[in-house]
């Protein structure tokens, strides 16, 4: 599914901004791959991604997709898509999410 927008609440055009200082693993993070991406939304609001870990564990994540209604949420998608390694071309949001496919990232794993 292709996602298409422009930023709303930023003005930084370098899409590496967003890595905030560094590509590592802090405490409790742990790789795993873009298992597929799920369209559950019947407003297409959001997307959900599927990561899944070395041993077939899956975790989800609901990303919503522009336009933006505050300027946290359209980080958080930048930040993100950046992690996957998905080039935007800032201002533009545009990318289709069959590129995150089999993406390798990081994700915290929380505890309760």
């Amino acid at each position: 599914m292709k996602i298409t927008g422009q930023t709303q609440h930023i003005n930084e055009t370098n899409q590496e901004a967003f890595l905030k200082g560094g590509d590592f693993l802090g405490a409790g993070e742990f790789t795993v791959k873009v298992a597929k991406v799920e369209f559950n939304d019947k407003e297409n609001r959001y997307f959900t991604i599927v990561f899944e870990n070395n041993e077939g564990k899956q975790y989800t994540h609901n990303q919503f997709v522009p336009p933006f209604q505050q300027d946290f949420q359209e980080k958080q998608y930048i930040e993100l898509l950046s992690r996957l390694d998905i080039k935007l071309n800032l201002p533009d949001l545009t990318f289709d999410t069959d590129q995150l496919i089999n993406k390798m990232g990081t994700i915290v794993e929380m505890i309760i």
